[in-house]
């Protein structure tokens, strides 16, 4: 028999695959490159300090990266994406209602009518790119980093490691016990990262080496980015607050840097969830489709009427309504993922699954309300166990089931 021969890495074909997983790496970057990575540093740095930042940043990129390990076998991504399409899909509605009201708020705000009339325009053109949006992932990411060289270097840069943030240290334990949960959790209802991983699947490492790159040194330097431009954020979310009232409102070089970054993230990531919300097939779950839809409907309607304004404790409207976004990042979509996603020790069934996440977002919602919103960091606690709790009775019900 004649021996085999193994590919030689240094072909044309083989340094192409190499080429296409790094660019499939920028769009991974750039997808999860959206109004938490550049928005939430900013309060975090300025409620728990840079240790805060930390403890946002380090499960953030691990636990992207680690979804191209775990569906690192060709048709994973396919097989989950058409068992559970329709948390995908409200994962990518709310990610682009998330992002509207954030161009509207703080863009506006931030950088005036550009901030607002640039993000739609770009949306729309790299909507239509097709084929050409690999290449607008990578241009994008360079871009970024330009802008980072930039500024990275200026006086105002980096925020003082010497602050004291108001919050106390057992508020920022909290935190870094509650903030894994979603970030572990959320990145596999996430249509661009299947698209991603499913492209990836031909590339040279795979899915694996794909989302190492995407996440451990793209995503990683753009939240690195978003550490050095904190302190100068964050004032800006305060009421009636616009760039002339910063401390560099006289720096065009600082305006110009961020409007470029944050404007050309945003409109990709909504660009490519609307992209794949286009291309989603219609089959799906009708039962689990009536569950999520309701959950998420009620979740919604539940934020408007909680958001009107009644005197939340120090806090602004604007940057209230931001926080209560989280809740989905943070409750819903990580009880679904728990519920339904995460395999149990023997089998239960769809209506009990049901239950299970129905009942776990009504208790862990409010207490979640009251911790994500009103800075009462104690009852982040309760929601996340709340969620634990259902998740264990689940599995308790499973495993008396497969031992009967």
């Amino acid at each position: 028999m004649a021996e085999e021969t193994l590919p030689n890495p240094n072909t044309p074909r083989s340094n192409f695959r190499g080429l296409r997983g790094l660019a499939w790496a920028c769009y991974l970057g750039s997808s999860w490159t959206w109004i938490i990575g550049m928005v939430w540093p900013a309060i975090i740095v300025r409620d728990y300090g840079v240790w805060g930042w930390v403890a946002f940043a380090a499960p953030n990129v691990i636990g992207a990266a680690a979804m191209g390990i775990v569906l690192r076998k060709p048709g994973a991504s396919r097989a989950m994406v058409e068992r559970h399409r329709s948390a995908c899909q409200w994962f990518s509605i709310i990610t682009i209602c998330y992002h509207a009201f954030v161009v509207f708020w703080l863009f506006d705000r931030a950088f005036d009518v550009v901030g607002w009339v640039a993000p739609v325009l770009l949306t729309v053109v790299f909507i239509l790119a097709g084929r050409w949006i690999l290449p607008i992932a990578v241009l994008i990411t360079i871009v970024s980093w330009v802008c980072f060289a930039t500024v990275g270097n200026l006086p105002e840069a980096w925020p003082d490691m010497q602050r004291t943030p108001p919050s106390d240290t057992i508020d920022l334990v909290i935190f870094a016990a509650i903030a894994p949960i979603g970030f572990l959790l959320c990145p596999y209802l996430d249509l661009t990262f299947h698209r991603a991983a499913q492209q990836s699947e031909s590339t040279s490492g795979g899915a694996p080496m794909t989302f190492l790159i995407g996440f451990g040194v793209v995503f990683f330097s753009m939240i690195i980015f978003s550490l050095a431009y904190a302190e100068i954020l964050a004032p800006m979310m305060a009421a009636e607050t616009t760039w002339n009232d910063s401390v560099i409102s006289n720096s065009s070089r600082w305006r110009l840097a961020l409007g470029v970054h944050m404007i050309i993230q945003a409109s990709f990531t909504v660009a490519i969830h609307l992209r794949q919300l286009r291309q989603a097939r219609k089959e799906r779950s009708e039962s689990m489709n009536r569950v999520m839809n309701g959950l998420c409907v009620a979740a919604v309607l539940a934020l408007i009427v909680i958001s009107v304004p009644r005197g939340l404790k120090g806090i602004e409207l604007d940057e209230a309504i931001y926080r209560a976004f989280l809740i989905f990042y943070g409750v819903v979509f990580p009880a679904y993922m728990l519920m339904h996603v995460v395999p149990t020790r023997g089998s239960v069934n769809q209506g009990i699954r049901d239950c299970g996440l129905i009942l776990a977002i009504l208790v862990a919602f409010p207490l979640a309300w009251v911790g994500f919103v009103e800075k009462q960091n104690w009852f982040m606690v309760g929601a996340g166990s709340a969620i634990l709790c259902v998740r264990i009775a689940l599995d308790m019900m499973a495993y008396k089931r497969g031992n009967s």
